[in-house]
């Protein structure tokens, strides 16, 4: 449930409180479909998660200044800034910035050829996905909200968000995220985002009647998946609230 009083007690990410955001987001996810089918099972999962979220935070040191933690390291928000690529048929990480990704391989995926396809295969789906959503419209792209699970229900999602979409929509600025979760769908439409399309994580696009149907089986309960059995992702969208100019 979401709390109708928005908190502020976020503060942006530092280097005193990054690991505490780590493991926030450690715990937020450890339920996630899709960290699960892509990184390391059984007990070695937790570690490898930890391990993701580190990654990239280190592809986000230019601009910390758009990363927001809740106190003692509740929970945390990763946003990025993509000033547009025009007509460019890519967007989010560079392929130059995956690469980055590559040599922690082992401790993410293992060397497994079957691990490492559906690694490079999601980045791919999730790339393009995001490319036709936004169309290169200058945007900010919220990449992680995650809370502590023990703490969710007390509006730490809104104070982690709201500050970013005030901002947005002072800039007249487009937001942009995936949810891995479709019971998640509805906390972000309380936020003004509206799902735009559904992709599988190896399938890619979802027809309208794939999609159609997965809303319907997917309605939190379960993992959905696409016809390869990889889990799916809800592409989702905001446009600024226009401003009321003050008297």
């Amino acid at each position: 449930m979401l709390s109708s009083q928005i908190r502020s007690d976020a503060v942006g990410m530092t280097l005193g409180n990054v690991a505490d955001s780590i493991l926030a987001l450690a715990q937020a996810f450890q339920n996630d479909p899709v960290a699960k089918y892509i990184l390391l099972k059984g007990d070695r999962f937790p570690t490898s998660l930890c391990k993701f979220y580190s990654l990239v935070l280190r592809l986000q040191c230019r601009d910390w200044s758009l990363n927001s933690v809740m106190p003692n390291g509740r929970g945390a928000s990763i946003w990025q800034y993509d000033g547009g690529k025009g007509s460019a048929k890519r967007a989010g990480y560079t392929p130059l910035q995956q690469l980055f990704f590559v040599p922690h391989a082992p401790s993410l995926v293992g060397w497994s050829p079957r691990s490492l396809l559906r690694l490079f295969r999601l980045a791919d789906v999730v790339d393009h996905a995001h490319a036709r959503a936004c169309k290169g419209r200058p945007h900010y792209y919220l990449a992680i909200l995650g809370v502590d699970p023990v703490f969710q229900g007390r509006g730490y999602a809104t104070s982690l968000l709201a500050p970013r979409l005030k901002q947005a929509d002072a800039e007249g600025t487009l937001c942009y995220l995936e949810s891995s979760k479709a019971d998640n769908i509805p906390i972000y439409e309380h936020f003004g985002f509206t799902v735009v399309e559904v992709v599988g994580a190896w399938q890619g696009k979802l027809s309208n009647e794939e999609a159609q149907r997965s809303a319907k089986d997917g309605n939190g309960t379960g993992v959905v998946k696409d016809s390869a059995g990889a889990p799916l992702l809800w592409i989702m969208l905001r446009e600024p609230k226009k401003q009321i100019p003050k008297d």
